[in-house]
């Protein structure tokens, strides 16, 4: 009734005490004939079992429900968190329920894990295929897992690529940091330097232009 009422934090704190009574008649002990006598019949165990799934899928519903309602920012310790793990509890007892899984995936989704997110709505597709919020989240949630392998490949690749560029620019590093030629003696120092003179004086030579004096011999010949 809270929910259909739109309250949905005052259903989840009625889903939560009756949830709190289902498991106390659960965890019963042993009586004797004697003692029964003097107690209620309890339930069949499998009944106990049927009425916490639907408690624990009520408090994933009521969950995500007071996440909407409150806008409160989705974490592992809120509301998102929450209908997490009561769905993940009632699944351990009823794994062939598509709304399980399909309010695991919200709670997923809503938490950043978007791979997860996208296999427990494939499975409720695969229970409830003609179901069109499962197959809009469905879809939703493998056009984010693409996004994500394609925002991973161009990180890749931008690390790749500066990866190249910090190489070549160490190889440069160290071209330019080669230490200067040593000698074995100052006489071999000395001759190098004559032998890089004599060099630069002969390319010089060679590129020397002529002198001005054949250049005038050069103009008196034209007039």
């Amino acid at each position: 009734a809270e929910m259909r009422q739109g309250h949905p934090e005052k259903a989840f704190t009625l889903y939560k005490n009756a949830l709190f009574m289902v498991e106390f008649d659960e965890d019963f002990e042993e009586h004797s004939d004697e003692e029964d006598a003097d107690h209620h019949e309890l339930p069949p165990l499998e009944d106990v079992h049927a009425e916490r799934v639907r408690c624990l899928s009520n408090l994933a519903a009521a969950s995500l429900a007071a996440l909407d309602e409150t806008r409160e920012e989705p974490s592992i310790e809120g509301y998102a968190g929450k209908a997490k793990r009561y769905s993940q509890r009632a699944l351990k007892l009823k794994k062939d329920d598509a709304k399980l899984w399909f309010r695991k995936g919200r709670a997923e989704l809503l938490l950043g894990e978007i791979s997860t997110a996208a296999t427990s709505f494939a499975e409720a597709a695969r229970m409830s295929p003609q179901d069109p919020n499962v197959r809009k989240y469905l879809q939703e949630a493998r056009a984010a897992c693409q996004a994500e392998r394609n925002a991973c490949r161009s990180m890749e690749k931008a690390m790749s690529d500066t990866s190249s560029w910090v190489d070549d620019l160490q190889e440069t590093s160290r071209n330019q940091l080669k230490p200067k030629k040593e000698y074995a003696s100052e006489e071999e120092r000395k001759a190098d330097i004559e032998y890089n003179k004599r060099q630069l004086l002969y390319h010089f030579e060679k590129a020397k232009v002529k002198p001005e004096s054949d250049c005038e011999e050069q103009d008196e010949e034209l007039e």
